[in-house]
């Protein structure tokens, strides 16, 4: 759950009840609103790179929303990676990727964000 002004991640909150955003940088009063996080490992023959993906760029890729992400029980959501995961990895994609010197040695999947992707042409 996120701030519907800043898309932070929220830490206390209760579904569908407004509350402060804890960012210091935005503070205002939000609705939690969904917004989906996708850790992933990409591939391109050579080596894995970790890499996380948000909001649109991943509801986008995963062809469904973050609420319906956060509604899978533990079997379908593992069902669903699966699938997913094979019908993705069957693709050649063109990826664009945010790196974070701050976060270069701290976070395995926070230091490369994904912000756009796309299917590369056969």
């Amino acid at each position: 759950m996120s701030c519907d002004f800043c898309n932070k991640k929220l830490m206390f909150y209760n579904d569908n009840e407004e509350t402060d955003c804890e960012n210091p940088k935005c503070g205002k009063r939000c609705l939690p609103t969904p917004r989906a996080r996708t850790y992933v490992q990409l591939d391109d023959g050579t080596e894995l790179l970790d890499a996380v993906m948000f909001g649109d760029v991943a509801e986008n890729i995963f062809s469904c929303t973050a609420v319906q992400l956060r509604s899978y029980s533990d079997e379908k959501h593992k069902l669903f990676v699966q699938k997913t995961t094979k019908q993705l990895s069957a693709k050649q994609w063109r990826i664009q990727l945010y790196v974070d010197a701050n976060r270069t040695m701290t976070s395995k999947y926070s230091q490369f964000t994904i912000q756009a992707v796309e299917p590369m042409e056969d």
